[in-house]
């Protein structure tokens, strides 16, 4: 969705606006940079990059950029300037030419617009600021219901389906982009186009006390706990610090709010227990008979909620989508509207690319059917991910790659993958992509097991020759081991592409077992 223009009085200075940027690559004309400094790159740096490819004015924080301090006059207490946040509003203002402005420390020419005028707005704090004009152009938009969504797996899917289907019913927001931290979400809310009724975010963690800051932030009325898993574990002491984390999303939320979870997770009653004492509405969502929105899976779902009953597909398989599929009928009854007339609808509800992406393809010669997972893995969503896979009929094949974020949670995590594809003798090939240092867990657990410390072009290209025809391949790991270079590789050389999900799928009961132990 493209963001609305918009006109913000920031200092002394009337800023006129299309979306906010704060990566000067990705800068576009029109934008406002805002210059932050973060752990490794000061951002305040590449605001004459963002400048030049048409920025309409940047944000600054950190004088010891601008070169000439003369350029600098000190603002004399503007009266109630239209953006305020603390004493963070616009400090001084600065009209700079190429030649006045530094990005690396050393004067920055621009050969061919020395003269050419460049807003920079010195301030005491970017992020503030960024935070000042989510909050701004929020309550300028005024839509009626935030939706917050965290948990380990399954955020993103979960954001984009009901963005599809609440689109059906009023102007909904949410951003493809991955926009889950302190300096997203208020990007998210600078994208609001006026008329939105419902705005859909994510709060993601990887430390302690992230959710929260988020959710006061944003102030959800409505938040989704997708589940609790072993995602980021490193950066807790266990799962019950985890879940902690992710029940702090009740932090920001107005009383009568409505939370949504997951009834089948061992922290459920924690969850609804901290729901009640701030005067939430909790539903739980599962496969549990005592879950307020109780699945029976299909196909067709078959979903008992407010004493109705609803039937359905979804256009991929596995009941970590038809969990998700529910979760958002779950969001339309607290929104008190009718999931019947967006019914239909859910068969276009499909994986995302790397999320569980089903390619059908002839590659060297050979038909392969790809299950793409390779943006991200927790050890549940592995094991969910493998349970797929077995459910396929032929010859099948798994490329598992390392599981990023365990920390001293490693190896055992690791072992219990290695011992569930042991399990799974009808997976005649295994290839794991990771440090060294794990490759004993596999090579010594399993019969049939080969090991790569990274994916490039000859690893892949040995795989796919060993690869029989007609045979399924999942490709599940984190992110950063690159194992979408598979997925590269296959494009880059498919002769007949497709995308396909299978019509018709049967879960098996180990399957059910571990979503009722933990979730996806």
């Amino acid at each position: 969705m493209a963001a609305q223009k918009r006109t913000l009085q920031i200092g002394d200075l009337d800023v006129e606006f299309t979306g906010i940027s704060i990566d000067s690559r990705t800068t576009q004309p029109g934008n406002l940079f805002i210059g932050l400094k973060g752990k490794h790159l000061n951002g305040n740096q590449f605001a004459l990059d963002a400048l030049t490819k048409g920025a309409s004015a940047a944000v600054i924080d950190d004088p010891a950029f601008v070169c000439n301090s003369e350029a600098l006059s000190p603002l004399s207490h503007p009266s109630e300037p239209e953006l305020r946040a603390g004493d963070t509003s616009g400090r001084s203002t600065a009209y700079l030419t190429a030649r006045e402005y530094s990005s690396t420390g050393s004067k920055h020419q621009k050969a061919s617009s020395e003269d050419l005028l460049y807003k920079a707005i010195l301030v005491e704090d970017s992020l503030e600021i960024l935070k000042g004009i989510g909050l701004r152009i929020k309550d300028l938009v005024n839509p009626k219901t935030i939706i917050g969504i965290t948990g380990s797996v399954g955020k993103t899917t979960t954001k984009l389906w009901l963005n599809r289907v609440l689109n059906e019913y009023s102007l909904t927001f949410a951003s493809d982009n991955n926009y889950n931290t302190i300096y997203g979400v208020p990007i998210c809310f600078s994208m609001l186009s006026d008329g939105t009724e419902y705005c859909i975010l994510e709060f993601g963690s990887s430390s302690k006390g992230e959710i929260s800051t988020l959710s006061k932030y944003a102030g959800p009325n409505i938040g989704i706990i997708t589940n609790v898993f072993e995602s980021h574990i490193g950066n807790f002491d266990d799962k019950f610090e985890l879940a902690v984390e992710k029940i702090s999303i009740i932090d920001g939320m107005p009383e009568g709010g409505t939370l949504i979870y997951h009834g089948d997770s061992e922290f459920a009653g924690a969850i609804k227990a901290a729901a009640l004492a701030r005067n939430l509405i909790p539903i739980s969502v599962g496969y549990s008979k005592g879950s307020d929105v109780y699945i029976k899976s299909g196909p067709p779902i078959e979903l008992h909620a407010a004493k109705k009953t609803f039937r359905y597909e979804i256009g991929c398989h596995g009941i970590h989508y038809e969990y998700i599929s529910a979760c958002v009928v779950g969001v339309l009854i607290a929104l008190d509207l009718d999931p019947s007339s967006a019914l239909p609808l859910f068969r276009e509800l499909k994986p995302l690319q790397g999320r569980g992406e089903v390619i059908d393809c002839t590659c060297r010669g050979k038909h392969l059917t790809i299950i793409d997972g390779s943006y991200n893995a927790s050890p549940t969503s592995m094991l969910a991910s493998i349970d797929v896979l077995s459910s396929y009929e032929g010859a099948k094949i798994a490329i598992i790659g390392q599981m990023k974020g365990l920390g001293s949670h490693e190896a055992e995590y690791h072992y219990t993958i290695v011992q569930e594809l042991s399990n799974h003798r009808d997976i005649r090939q295994v290839y794991f992509v990771g440090e060294r240092k794990l490759w004993g867990i596999f090579v010594h657990h399993h019969p049939a097991i080969k090991c790569f410390a990274s994916l490039d072009e000859a690893a892949i290209l040995e795989i796919i020759d060993l690869l029989p025809n007609d045979v399924t391949i999942l490709l599940k790991g984190s992110n950063s081991i690159g194992l979408s270079k598979f997925i590269e590789y296959i494009r880059s050389h498919i002769h007949t592409p497709a995308i396909q999900q299978p019509s018709t799928w049967l879960p098996n009961s180990m399957s059910k077992k571990k979503l009722a132990e933990g979730g996806l």
